[in-house]
């Protein structure tokens, strides 16, 4: 009955972690987002925010649809923790419901 229980446990922390981000979360990211990413990325994620233009590379579009579907979520919470190129990690500033709950953010703006 134990290994039942735990098994359940598991597979109910797994849903949790599919799950996209509502409520509290997902105005916690926008807010972050708006915060910490749309200088660069834009607004609505198209990767022309204000700074774009004195960038090269320039920032990744997160509406498109390459982009979503050739990372997964794993991907794109690294590059938010450690940081790419002239992408600054945010590991350290960010909780980790933060991170994923951005993740959560930038999928919906591939959605728009």
């Amino acid at each position: 009955m134990r290994m039942v229980g735990a098994f359940a446990m598991v597979l109910c922390v797994a849903v949790v972690m599919v799950v996209p981000a509502t409520g509290a979360i997902q105005d916690d990211a926008a807010q972050v987002y708006a915060g910490k990413c749309a200088m660069c990325h834009g607004k609505t994620g198209a990767g022309d925010g204000a700074a774009a233009a004195a960038m090269d590379p320039k920032p990744t579009d997160f509406t498109s649809a390459e982009y979503q579907e050739g990372r997964t979520d794993e991907q794109i919470a690294d590059v938010i923790t450690a940081g790419k190129g002239t992408m600054p990690a945010y590991g350290k500033q960010l909780s980790e419901e933060t991170i994923t709950g951005l993740v959560g953010y930038i999928r919906e703006l591939g959605k728009q």
